[in-house]
């Protein structure tokens, strides 16, 4: 469970104003997905100083690596089964080496994997998968992440304390695991890809995303089973609370910036559960899916088509969910059998 040090009304104070200013600085500067800007505040805020500082770096670089083997890509080869076939790899090869180091090290690894599954799906929906709105998205994604993780640095770092051991680099939690989750990772983005191009649709797309993400962070993490307890309720709650902004916005008529300061409540329910170590876990996947399923700062989608969406997210979510505690109860009856 993770701590924050202080009061928890002014760690509140502090992932508020980020996750706040991060969204209000992306809608200003005209970046098409500025939701994404309050997403890595959730994430990156860690209890002691060195976490937060290798956080902050690896998510940066993670998501400038990822970004750049999107591209690469998209542009250097041609034909979406080829663009499935790489992304699939690529996911597998980054979970497998996140679990691998197994430390807050294998933060950039883990974003890889998301990064380029974010760039490279919506791609499959496109008669031609390299445009304009394909680079867009890249740039949306490397902007919005250098405003998160500077606007949580610099509201939380001069209130965070020092760790009294360094972090290793590494930690061997299993070779052949890290393998398997890769595998695993690779398989299920490969069919939640051909699913995107079998079947374009947002819904569709909202399946293979839920796969690609949950897959590579719950494949990630040596210890997943606190995660698995909660990904299903949270990412309900989450959905939930995305679903009430988008009612609230259809009934007002705001759009723009009026849209965002919606938000500012929503924000400060979700600071507060990040910053209360009763349910800090639970935070920082409500606080992603309501981002993702609000689209806070856009346009957004027709509610029928988001409360679909949201149910495919979380349908994705509970199918990997319920993979892995196979997988983990397996392991643990093939231990006692040993």
């Amino acid at each position: 469970m993770t701590v924050f040090p202080g009061p928890v009304s002014f760690r509140t104070a502090q992932l508020f104003l980020a996750a706040a200013g991060a969204l209000v600085l992306a809608q200003f500067l005209g970046l098409k997905h500025p939701y994404w800007a309050a997403m890595p505040v959730w994430v990156v805020s860690q209890a002691f100083r060195e976490d937060l500082v290798i956080r902050a770096v690896l998510r940066v670089i993670g998501t400038l690596i990822g970004a750049a083997l999107a591209i690469s890509a998209l542009t250097l080869t041609d034909g979406k089964t080829l663009h499935l076939l790489l992304m699939a790899f690529t996911v597998g090869v980054a979970t497998a080496t996140a679990y691998w180091i197994g430390t807050v090290f294998s933060y950039a690894a883990m974003l890889i994997s998301i990064t380029v599954a974010v760039i490279i799906l919506p791609s499959l929906l496109l008669d031609h998968t390299v445009d304009s709105t394909v680079l867009a998205l890249s740039y949306d994604r490397m902007f919005c992440t250098l405003i998160g993780v500077i606007a949580v640095t610099l509201t939380t770092f001069p209130f965070t304390p020092m760790r009294a051991q360094h972090m290793p680099l590494r930690v061997n939690h299993g070779n052949h695991i890290a393998r398997r989750n890769g595998v695993i990772a690779a398989v299920v983005v490969l069919v939640g890809g051909a699913v995107v191009i079998w079947h374009p649709g947002v819904v569709t797309l909202s399946i293979a995303m839920g796969l690609a993400i949950f897959s590579t962070i719950i494949g990630s993490r040596p210890n997943p089973e606190g995660m698995l307890k909660n990904i299903v309720p949270s990412s309900m709650i989450g959905a939930m609370a995305g679903v009430a902004y988008r009612v609230v916005l259809d009934v007002s008529g705001m759009s723009g910036m009026e849209a965002i300061f919606v938000a500012i409540p929503f924000l400060a329910v979700g600071a507060y559960l990040r910053a209360n170590p009763k349910t800090t876990l639970w935070a920082i996947n409500i606080n992603i899916i309501f981002l993702l399923s609000a689209e806070v700062g856009t346009s957004g989608q027709a509610l029928q088509v988001q409360v679909l969406s949201n149910i495919a997210l979380i349908g994705a979510a509970g199918f990997m969910t319920a993979l892995h505690w196979t997988i983990l109860k397996l392991d643990k009856r093939a231990t006692l059998d040993a």
